[in-house]
């Protein structure tokens, strides 16, 4: 399996998904004897997806093999009428030492801030500046570089004013590097920082993203599926509008005289006690007749299953990191991560990004079914099937939920002491800032946490 990956990722074949059943394998017997499994899926690599970028994959049904058919479609989707573009915040802004002041001009003229309406209108206010600014300054990114690139190769033909091929080079440079971010920002690969080049990777996992994403039909308050753009509009505008209006029928005041506050001094995105160190109190303290806790060891998932465990690290001063790993049953390690969080909510937040970046890694890099291992319980319940989301943390949890469908895959709660390797790797992305991925080829540090953890071979 190992060596299948290998020529899996050599080749640069990725998976193309699939609609319709979650599994491929049936054995057709009953009961806990039941197994049923995606064995079988469709791979190609970035050119062919370049080339079919609509083509579908279906899962079919079969009354008489224990494999289910795969078809590929490369059929024409419905094609959605133009919209005006959406106005997106630009990282390759950032370059220019003007933005920060033009920012603050354009938020303090957009008048006072008093409720959630006037900090709406204040952002879009603050954006149609931004948009202006950017047109008249830089006009449209990638024609500007497309015009450069033709009149360095005019002048590079000539070779005779060397200065002014000089210019033209530096100019063309950082026109590169901010086309570089802006298809890192639309790619959301947050795990790689810019500055290595990969423009066609990011493009090519923009293209891929937005396809992933796009919603192909929905199923109506008849249980009958909708296809067509249109219907499709009509309904997502009248589930919105009715899931954001208010209850007339709901008194907010009597709802909240229901809650009463407990344990003021907890971690709610932890769930642990914080210990007021000002109040003199610096360790708990152990009964008499309390036993010793036995530190847990972290176990090896069976035979044909992987483990992946991933854990968030936050601190009240905003500062966040992920980490990841994902092991066989032999306990040898076939990849681990950790990550800087730039923009983290909370402990809570953090735990999900670790999840939500472990689930897409393991997804990509592996091809058994596999457990996950986390050490929130509030985590678990968030993403768990069938409960509806509308927290701060539903865009998130959706991708998760989203990540589950794609293969057999179970979530568990684990203590903290059976989470040592993915704990260790959070508080590197946190403390040290560090974004890395390592594929087996481990550094000393991620190795000996890896041996501290099991007893099994890394």
């Amino acid at each position: 399996m190992a060596a299948f990956r290998e020529t899996l990722a050599v080749c640069n074949m990725v998976d193309l998904g699939f609609t319709g059943l979650p599994y491929t394998y049936d054995n057709k017997r009953k009961g806990r004897a039941n197994v049923r499994v995606r064995l079988d899926r469709a791979v190609a690599s970035a050119d062919w997806r370049d080339m079919f970028g609509e083509a579908v994959v279906e899962h079919l049904v079969s009354p008489v093999s224990d494999h289910t058919p795969i078809l590929v479609r490369l059929l024409q989707e419905h094609r959605v009428p133009a919209r005006q573009p959406r106005r997106h915040y630009e990282v390759w802004w950032e370059r220019e030492a003007e933005l920060p002041e033009l920012i603050a001009q354009a938020w303090q003229e957009a008048g006072p801030k008093g409720d959630l309406s006037s900090v709406r209108a204040g952002l879009d206010k603050t954006m149609q500046v931004l948009q202006s600014w950017s047109r008249k300054k830089f006009g449209n990114l990638l024609a500007e570089l497309d015009k450069c690139r033709k009149q360095l190769t005019a002048l590079m033909q000539t070779g005779n004013d060397r200065e002014a091929i000089r210019r033209v080079s530096d100019q063309m440079n950082e026109m590169l590097y901010k086309e570089e971010m802006l298809w890192m920002q639309r790619s959301r690969i947050n795990w790689l920082k810019e500055g290595d080049q990969n423009t066609k990777y990011f493009h090519q996992k923009a293209v891929w993203r937005a396809r992933k994403n796009k919603i192909k039909k929905l199923k109506d308050e008849d249980g009958v599926w909708r296809d067509v753009p249109s219907d499709m509009e009509r309904m997502a505008t009248s589930y919105f509008k009715e899931l954001f209006t208010r209850d007339p029928n709901l008194d907010y005041d009597d709802l909240l005289n229901l809650l009463q506050a407990k344990c003021p001094n907890a971690d709610v995105g932890k769930g642990k006690h914080v210990i007021d160190n000002s109040l003199g109190f610096g360790k708990k303290v152990r009964r008499p007749d309390e036993r010793p806790q036995v530190k847990q060891k972290w176990k090896p998932p069976d035979d044909g299953q992987l483990k992946l465990n991933t854990d968030g690290a936050f601190t009240a001063d905003g500062r966040a990191g992920a980490g990841m790993v994902i092991r066989d049953a032999g306990g040898r390690a076939i990849f681990a991560a950790c990550r800087n969080i730039i923009a983290c909510a909370d402990a809570l937040d953090a735990e999900l990004a670790a999840m939500e970046e472990g689930l897409m890694l393991a997804l990509h890099w592996t091809t058994e079914p596999f457990v996950v291992e986390v050490d929130s319980s509030d985590a678990i319940k968030l993403v768990a099937k069938g409960t509806p989301n509308l927290s701060r943390y539903a865009t998130r949890v959706s991708r998760i939920r989203e990540f589950l469908r794609e293969r057999e895959i179970y979530v568990t709660k684990v203590g903290r002491d059976a989470n040592g390797v993915s704990h260790r790797l959070a508080a590197l992305g946190r403390t040290q800032g560090r974004t890395e991925f390592w594929l087996q080829d481990f550094p000393p540090d991620v190795a000996a946490a890896l041996l501290a953890d099991c007893t099994g071979p890394v």
